[in-house]
């Protein structure tokens, strides 16, 4: 994240498996933030019809995605 006083920060380190981008899906919001890689790595785009379709079909899905949002959520509150 960086700051308006252009002070950057990490905020989360990803590793594989890792979803990400998808808390304005979630809120109809925008992308807030920019991502960078520490090493080259692949990144697959969900559109968000797709995602949308997913979560309300696959409870598999739901409880990844609420697993993800449960560890961010644990993360910004430390």
């Amino acid at each position: 994240v960086e700051s308006k006083g252009g002070q950057r920060r990490i905020t989360h380190l990803y590793t594989d498996g890792d979803i990400l981008g998808y808390c304005p899906l979630l809120t109809n919001g925008v992308h807030t933030c920019t991502v960078e890689t520490l090493e080259p790595c692949v990144l697959q785009f969900m559109p968000k019809d797709v995602f949308t379709a997913m979560l309300a079909e696959s409870r598999l899905f739901a409880q990844f995605l609420l697993k993800a949002l449960s560890q961010e959520f644990s993360a910004w509150s430390h």
